[in-house]
C-alpha cells in the first residue's frame, strides 16, 4: 500500500491506484474529549485498543484515518439540538468524500449512531425537496480546518451566503431562499453512493413527533398520524391557506384605513377594528409558525422510512437487550402501550382501530411531593385543647392549592426531569418511540442485536463487575448520567467501572469487534477474497436476513409514502 504526500492510503485496483475507503468513527454522549484530541484511550481515539485491533483487522482497501488527518468530533451534550448539529457536520463532511470518489464507512455507538442516522435521514430529505437547506450548507464551514488540505480539499464544497450571518436587523435574508444552483453542485452526491457500510453499537434511536397544541394536530390527538389520507392532507391545506389568508387581511386593510382613519380615531369601533387586526395578525403569524414547525418535525419522521428504504441494505444494527440506555430511555419516553405502536401510527385514522388517545407520563410522586400539608383544626386531645394556630386560616387556601395548583406543577416538573433525563430540548417536540432500530417498527420476537451466546456473555461480564450492583441499579445509574451527571459517569470509569455497564462495554469483546470488522468486510469495496465461515458470518448473513424481510414486511403494511 503506497501512501501520498498528505497521508492518504492509496490502495492498487485493477493496475490502477485509488484512495482507500475511510471508516469514520462517532463516539456517543459525554464519550467526546474536551480538548479536540484524536489521541486517547477512548474506543475512537487514536491508540486505543479497538483502534490498534481494527487497524489490523481491516480488509485491503479500507484504513483507518492516519495522522495528519482530524477525526470526527462533537461536543457529546446530550441534546437532540447538538446531535442534529453534529448530523449536519458528519453529512457535510460524507459529502466532501463524495465529491472526491472516496467510499467510507460509519460506526457509531450510542447517540454517535443517532448522528449517523440524523445524517442519513437529512440526505434523504435533501435529496427529496432538491434543497440545500442553511443548516446543511453553513455546515460545510464548520468542517474542522484541519480536515481541509488533508482528507478534504481546500475550498469547501459549498460557499457560504453573502448575509449568511446578517444580523437579525437585516429583514430580508437570501440565505433561507432555494438556489438551484447548490443542489445540482451536490445532486450527484446526495445519494451517498460512497456510503459503503454503517454500523450502529448500542445506540437508542430517539423519534420526536410534534405535541399537540393549538391548530397543530400532533401526538396525543386521536387523529394524529405520519400516513395521512386524502381528506386530512386537504384539510391541512385549507387551514394553512385559511391561515396565510388571515395573515394578509391586516396587511391589506392597511390602505382602507389610511382613508378613513381620521374617521375611525377616537371611536369605539374603531378601537374595536384596530384590536381585532391586530389580534388577526399575532394569531394568525403565531399559528402558522406553529404548524410549519410541526410539519418538518413530521417531515423528518416520514422521511426516516425514505432513508431506511435507500440506506438499510448496508446496515449493522448491534445491541444488547439489556443494554442500560436503552432501557432508561425507553422508561423517559412518552408511554405508548401495546396499542399505539409505530404500525398503529403510520396507518391513516380510517383504516386503523379506534383506541383512546395516548395517555400523558404518570406524575403521582412529584404530586405527592407537592402536595401541601392541610393545618391540622383539632388534635383529639383528652382533656379537649383549641388550636389557635394562625395558619389554621389559611386551610381553604392550602385545599384549593392542592387540587388545582398541585397537578399542573407535578405535570411541569415531570416534563421538565424527562426532558432533561432524554436529551429533548427541541421546541414544543415529544420523545415518544426509543428503539435499536433507526425506525421504531415491532420487532419479530426472538430477534437479537447480537448473537445469543455473545449477548449472554456481555450480560454475565457486567454483573459480574458490577457485583452487587444490578441490573436495576445500573438503569438509575444511566440515567443519572443522562440527565446531567456525566461527573457519576466519569468517577466510574475511573475507579474501573465501565466493564459493569453493558452499554459502555461492548468494544471490550473480541466478539464485537468481529462483527463490526467481518460487516466491513462484506461492504467492502474491493474484495480482499477472505470469507469467513464461522458462527459469526452466519449469524451476520441470518442477521441481514431478518432485517431485509422485517423491513418489507411493514411496508407492506403501511404502504409506500
Amino acid at each position: 500500500m503506497d501512501v501520498t504526500p498528505e497521508g492518504q492510503d492509496l490502495a492498487v485496483v485493477d493496475g490502477q491506484h485509488t484512495l482507500d475507503d475511510v471508516v469514520i468513527l462517532v463516539h456517543g454522549t459525554w464519550a467526546g474529549d474536551a480538548g479536540h484530541q484524536d489521541e486517547g484511550h477512548q474506543w475512537w481515539q487514536r491508540g486505543s485498543d479497538f483502534w490498534r485491533w481494527l487497524e489490523c483487522h481491516l480488509p485491503g482497501g479500507v484504513s483507518l484515518p492516519d495522522s495528519p488527518i482530524k477525526l470526527f468530533h462533537w461536543n457529546g451534550m446530550n441534546s437532540q439540538v447538538a446531535r442534529l448539529e453534529a448530523g449536519n457536520r458528519l453529512l457535510a463532511l460524507l459529502l466532501e468524500l463524495e465529491s472526491q470518489g472516496r467510499g467510507y464507512h460509519l460506526v457509531g455507538h450510542s447517540h454517535g449512531g443517532s448522528i449517523i442516522w440524523d445524517a442519513l435521514v437529512s440526505a434523504d430529505i435533501t435529496y427529496g425537496t432538491r434543497t440545500v437547506h442553511p443548516d446543511l450548507r453553513r455546515a460545510f464551514s464548520r468542517l474542522d480546518a484541519a480536515w481541509r488540505g488533508t482528507l478534504l480539499a481546500p475550498d469547501p464544497l459549498l460557499a457560504l451566503r453573502y448575509d449568511e450571518y446578517a444580523p437579525a436587523y437585516v429583514k430580508f435574508k437570501t440565505r433561507y431562499l432555494s438556489d438551484p444552483r447548490e443542489f445540482a453542485a451536490v445532486r450527484q452526491l446526495i445519494e451517498l453512493p460512497g456510503l459503503r457500510s454503517w454500523t450502529t453499537v448500542g445506540t437508542p434511536f430517539l423519534h420526536h413527533l410534534p405535541k399537540r397544541r393549538l391548530f397543530v394536530r400532533g401526538w396525543r390527538h386521536p387523529a394524529f398520524t405520519l400516513n395521512p389520507d386524502a381528506r386530512q392532507r386537504v384539510l391541512s391545506d385549507i387551514t394553512d391557506d385559511l391561515l396565510r389568508l388571515m395573515l394578509l387581511v391586516p396587511l391589506l386593510a392597511i390602505i382602507p384605513l389610511a382613508f378613513l382613519g381620521q374617521r375611525l380615531a377616537h371611536t369605539w369601533y374603531g378601537d374595536v377594528l384596530t384590536a381585532f387586526l391586530a389580534a388577526d395578525l399575532v394569531g394568525s403569524f403565531v399559528a402558522l409558525g406553529r404548524r410549519i414547525y410541526a410539519d418538518v418535525l413530521l417531515t423528518r419522521a416520514r422521511c426516516a422510512q425514505g432513508a431506511m428504504d435507500r440506506f438499510g441494505e448496508r446496515w449493522l444494527g448491534l445491541w444488547a437487550r439489556s443494554d442500560e440506555a436503552i432501557a432508561a430511555l425507553r422508561q423517559l419516553a412518552e408511554p405508548t402501550g401495546d396499542q399505539h405502536t409505530y404500525e398503529w401510527l403510520c396507518t391513516p385514522p380510517s383504516r386503523r382501530d379506534a383506541h383512546p388517545p395516548p395517555r400523558g407520563p404518570a406524575f403521582r410522586w412529584a404530586r405527592k411531593l407537592l402536595t401541601l400539608k392541610v393545618p391540622i383544626a383539632d388534635a383529639h386531645l383528652v382533656p379537649h385543647v383549641m388550636l389557635l394556630s394562625p395558619a389554621r386560616l389559611a386551610a381553604p387556601a392550602v385545599r384549593a392549592y392542592n387540587r388545582f395548583v398541585t397537578p399542573a406543577l407535578g405535570r411541569k416538573m415531570i416534563g421538565v426531569l424527562r426532558q432533561t433525563g432524554q436529551g429533548n430540548d427541541l421546541p414544543h417536540a415529544q420523545l415518544v418511540y426509543v428503539s435499536p432500530w433507526p425506525v421504531p417498527v415491532s420487532l419479530p420476537e426472538g430477534l437479537t442485536g447480537l448473537p445469543v451466546a455473545v449477548g449472554e456473555e456481555i450480560e454475565f461480564r457486567a454483573n459480574d463487575h458490577g457485583g452487587k450492583v444490578g441490573t436495576v441499579a445500573r438503569e438509575l445509574f444511566m440515567m443519572a448520567t443522562l440527565e446531567g451527571m456525566p461527573e457519576a459517569r466519569r468517577a466510574l470509569a475511573d475507579a474501573g467501572g465501565d466493564s459493569a455497564l453493558v452499554h459502555t462495554s461492548y468494544f471490550d469483546h473480541m466478539a464485537i469487534r468481529r462483527l463490526i470488522a467481518l460487516h466491513i468486510r462484506h461492504h467492502a469495496a474491493a474484495d480482499d477474497g477472505l470469507h469467513d465461515e464461522d458462527d459469526l458470518s452466519s449469524w451476520l448473513h441470518d442477521n441481514a436476513a431478518t432485517v431485509r424481510a422485517t423491513w418489507t414486511r411493514f411496508r407492506s403494511h403501511v404502504g409506500p409514502d
